[in-house]
């Protein structure tokens, strides 16, 4: 069994860099590493033909700047059994690649793996009991997907659990199940949610599972709610989910309205902050979005 790693990038070749000078010392290999560049500038090119000579089996390909595309091309270009999707600014340990394919030889039902992030911090008790009050996204939670549409990033555990939503940076899938569920393209401007949804559609059928000793560490984990850009991509895509999955749909639509009042009241904190009206009207622009 091999691995096929994917990296979607955008102009980010020092960290790229950094990351494959750390897949080099892996103790397994992947079969390849398919970069793929929201861009064509001659800085991604030249690190992917450096690690090429270096020892790594490097396919470098252009393409257009969205995140869903990106990662589509990746499948489509990927050979091996296993797809695994890296973000540019992450670290693995050396094992990382081989605990996951330890999984995957040791159970056929497992249809999908991610690692455990070792920089995610548990939020304090006020901050996660205010997340479950009012169903909102929570990177220290449960692995599921809550009545909101938000996902509930399970929290690092000692043995593997299995999951229903995947974080994007870390997310491995084998080929024929990846290939029949490709990412949506309504996500093609506005990534936000595009890994949680289609692993939350794969595990529906699939079992999935997050594993402790597949360990990385990820430097891009700042908060969404700091970002103009980002909470209009939420209130958009979150909306999307809903509809797509049924949260929008009879008492559960009340939970919706409800996760919602909880996420309006943590924008109007930043905006009594000075932090700016612009990330309340975004999240209300996305939600309104037809």
């Amino acid at each position: 069994m091999n691995i096929s790693v994917v990296i979607c990038t955008l102009n980010n070749w020092q960290m790229l860099d950094k990351l494959l000078g750390c897949i080099s010392m892996q103790n397994l290999l992947p079969i390849e590493i398919i970069i793929v560049h929201g861009d064509n500038n001659p800085e991604t090119k030249s690190i992917s033909t450096k690690w090429n000579k270096n020892g790594l089996n490097i396919v470098y390909q252009s393409a257009p700047r969205s995140l869903v595309i990106q990662r589509n091309i990746g499948i489509d270009i990927a050979s091996g059994e296993i797809i695994c999707f890296l973000d540019d600014d992450v670290v693995l340990e050396q094992d990382y690649f081989r605990s996951i394919l330890e999984v995957y030889k040791s159970d056929s039902e497992v249809d999908g793996v991610q690692g455990t992030i070792t920089n995610n911090k548990k939020p304090s008790f006020i901050k996660n009991a205010y997340y479950e009050l009012f169903l909102l996204v929570n990177t220290y939670g449960n692995g599921k997907l809550k009545k909101s549409g938000l996902p509930s990033f399970h929290s690092p555990t000692s043995k593997p659990v299995e999951v229903m939503v995947f974080n994007g940076c870390m997310m491995s899938f084998r080929a024929n199940i990846l290939r029949n569920n490709k990412f949506d393209l309504f996500y093609e401007k506005n990534w936000w949610g595009d890994d949680f949804e289609t692993s939350f559609k794969i595990a529906k059928t699939h079992k999935l599972l997050q594993i402790p000793n597949a360990r990385l560490f990820h430097y891009g984990n700042a908060s969404f709610g700091r970002s103009a850009k980002l909470a209009y991509m939420q209130g958009r895509n979150l909306k999307y989910i809903r509809k797509k999955h049924g949260f929008d749909k009879g008492l559960n639509k009340l939970l919706c309205m409800w996760s919602d009042t909880g996420q309006l009241l943590l924008y109007f904190i930043l905006f009594f902050k000075g932090e700016g009206a612009d990330y309340v009207m975004n999240w209300i622009k996305g939600l309104r979005t037809k």
